[in-house]
């Protein structure tokens, strides 16, 4: 009784906040810090942006207004993986329970950690496909809410799962990305996705820095930057676009999610309903666009639809 009022009493001062110090932690130590400082509903967010952390770029944060996954990783062959992170701390029967399971989203993968209070929190952790959880026979899921009636017209509904000390090895073991179950290959592993990714700083200040169009005859000068997107869909899907060139990628962009929706976006020289000889390329809704972007534009205009609108747009660049 001691010890339980004594973790309430850390979490109320803490208000479910982890700080600094504890997310420069080892994975272990956090794994504690996190039980006893927070409730159970923030165990999963708070595990998710360790790893992102520990990844030094491999994991980018997804935001959480998406209704997607927690992050995703770049793949050598530039495909974004998604991946839901779960963390679940053994209850008094022995038991681990998996909750908002939520199948009918787009993802590859769940990372998943399992935390043994009574073994010295120990934990085994897995990365494995989102079919191994989702669509197991060995593994019954059921609806956190609702009827199964009332849910049988409604394929958005999220699921838990209780899982035997015993089971877990063997349920994922074999699926699992990683050569063991021990934190330092979870730590391994997310660091070596930081390899993998691409980004357009990197590319964008190498260019410019050894090479100036300005200064550089044209033979010497930095080459055409040509792009394509990776737009996620709240609640529907991850669409790629790449047109032969940026004007008819961007444009391709601006049809797919629609003016009305972006134009907090754009700047009044880019966009009208009023055609002229400039602003000429028809998007929908009755607007058309000057589709003429120099690269950082591009970058710009992908910043300033992340920040107003529901869409998250990513900028890849396109090998010619």
């Amino acid at each position: 009784m001691e010890n339980y009022l004594e973790n309430e009493v850390i979490r109320s001062s803490t208000q479910n906040e982890m700080s600094e110090h504890d997310f420069n932690t080892p994975l272990d130590e956090f794994v504690i810090r996190a039980h006893q400082n927070c409730y159970p509903n923030t165990y999963g967010k708070l595990f998710a942006k360790k790893l992102i952390k520990e990844s030094d770029g491999g994991l980018v944060e997804v935001n959480q207004n998406l209704d997607l996954a927690d992050c995703y990783f770049t793949t050598e062959d530039f495909q974004r993986k998604f991946c839901e992170v779960k963390i679940s701390y053994i209850n008094k029967n022995g038991k681990y329970r998996i909750t908002n399971i939520r199948g009918f989203q787009n993802f590859d993968f769940f990372i998943l950690s399992f935390v043994d209070m009574t073994n010295s929190f120990k934990t085994q952790c897995y990365v494995v496909p989102k079919e191994v959880v989702c669509s197991n026979p060995k593994i019954k899921l059921t609806a956190m809410n609702g009827t199964k009636i009332i849910n049988s017209h409604n394929k958005y509904v999220p699921m838990s799962t209780t899982l035997s000390k015993m089971d877990i090895e063997w349920l994922f073991s074999r699926h699992n990305l990683l050569p063991n179950n021990r934190t330092k290959s979870l730590i391994k592993f997310v660091k070596s996705l930081s390899n993998r990714k691409v980004t357009i700083t990197e590319h964008y200040n190498e260019t410019v820095k050894k090479t100036s169009p300005i200064s550089k005859p044209i033979s010497e000068r930095v080459p055409f930057t040509r792009v394509g997107f990776t737009i996620i869909i709240p609640k529907s899907k991850v669409v790629y676009i790449c047109g032969d060139n940026n004007r008819e990628t961007v444009t391709d962009l601006v049809r797919l999610l629609e003016p009305k929706n972006i134009l907090n976006a754009f700047w009044p020289s880019q966009i009208s309903k009023v055609r002229t000889k400039l602003i000429d390329t028809p998007v929908g809704d009755g607007y058309y666009i000057n589709p003429r972007f120099s690269f950082r534009d591009i970058q710009k205009m992908i910043r300033m639809i992340n920040q107003k609108t529901k869409f998250a747009v990513n900028i890849e660049i396109v090998n010619n």
